[in-house]
């Protein structure tokens, strides 16, 4: 036995037959504006509510971060090898200092290097400091040099201290330092 479908039942459109009837639908429309206006308004406050809420309590995370930092400086003072990894909501590490050679004079780079592979010709020299930087060392004194030991103009030695770093488990259960 076939199921027959309920009749749908289109809603008659109201028609305007005369200035009264326009002047009713007129209102009416300006009435729903407002309501736009109104539910626009509070929506936005409803916002404003929850971002304000979301700015204080990012506001007490960086306090706990810091708080975190000064427990880790005080136990680093004492085992320099200190870590925390004993929680499933966050760890404490540190990053070891790391020096990296940037270039710090492309210009300069490009000219010493003129007529090498490191220098891409165009219209005009291009230095190509990826393939450059793979074959440039540095020495504690803080001096650039190439393979040969030719010292380098131009490129110097970057150092990045030794930092705390807090991190959490994100919503895809990746450890990461940055607040979501």
């Amino acid at each position: 036995m076939d199921n027959p479908e309920p009749e749908k039942t289109e809603k008659q459109r109201f028609i305007v037959d005369n200035d009264q009837s326009l002047k009713w639908v007129l209102q009416l429309m300006e009435s729903k504006r407002k309501q736009i206006t109104a539910n626009d308004e509070m929506a936005q406050q409803a916002v404003d509510y929850y971002q304000s809420k979301n700015d204080n309590l990012r506001k007490e995370i960086l306090d706990w971060h810091d708080a975190i930092k000064q427990y880790a400086q005080e136990q680093l003072k004492e085992d320099p090898k200190w870590k925390f990894t004993d929680s499933p909501y966050g760890r404490v590490v540190t990053q070891k200092a790391k020096q990296s050679i940037v270039a710090d004079d492309r210009d300069a780079l490009t000219k010493q290097f003129k007529g090498q592979k490191f220098v891409k010709v165009t219209t005009q020299y291009k230095l190509d400091w990826e393939s450059l930087s793979k074959h440039l060392q540095s020495d504690d004194s803080g001096h650039v040099f190439t393979d040969d030991g030719e010292i380098v103009s131009g490129a110097k030695v970057e150092k990045t201290p030794a930092k705390i770093v807090i991190k959490h488990k994100n919503a895809k259960g990746n450890w990461a330092t940055k607040e979501e």
